[in-house]
């Protein structure tokens, strides 16, 4: 038994963790096991290489096809379900690393077209090059929908109390 990433999900989910938190998914095995863990309602943080939600659930859909030989059509559903909560961020020309987007993933409609529900987005305000030269950005966080009920009930199911996303189920301004 080699020590792979989808091995190593695999035997964690015989201790049947609380939280699986992973680094970074590459290989359609991985992403196999990963949709395993979810769909036995394991609760797993993870990361892999995206552009932004809507290009996760794609991604996540295309190496569980491959992974688990199955249409794309109905692993983009798979993923799209098991999927509750996509964090995108993007790296600048400066190095550093801003959160772009939280978007809540409500599955997919009958035509396999995704619901996405943003929660958050990363208004870009200014783009200017400071007295070094180095270029940067800036911005502020704008809430674009509030949580659904279906994610709070969720969090409920969690042990989440409700004073932790009160703020976030009606729509604000920016944050």
């Amino acid at each position: 038994n080699t020590n792979t990433m989808s091995n190593l999900i695999s035997n964690a989910l015989r201790v049947t963790p609380d939280v699986m938190i992973l680094g970074e998914a590459r290989a359609p095995d991985e992403f196999t096991q990963l949709q395993r863990a979810m769909q036995t309602g394991h609760r797993v943080i993870g990361t892999y290489h995206a552009k932004d939600s809507a290009d996760a659930i794609e991604r996540g859909a295309s190496e569980l096809s491959t992974g688990m030989g199955i249409a794309l059509a109905e692993a983009k559903r798979q993923w799209a379900r098991s999927v509750d909560i996509i964090i995108a961020q993007h790296k600048f020309p400066d190095g550093t690393r801003k959160v772009m987007e939280i978007t809540e993933i409500e599955g997919c409609d009958n035509e396999g077209n995704l619901k996405l529900r943003p929660i958050f987005r990363y208004k870009l305000l200014q783009a200017y090059t400071d007295e070094n030269g180095v270029e940067h950005v800036k911005g502020q966080f704008v809430m674009e929908n509030p949580i659904s009920e279906k994610f709070q009930e969720s969090l409920r199911k969690d042990c989440v109390a409700d004073s932790e996303f009160n703020e976030f189920i009606q729509k604000g301004d920016a944050y």
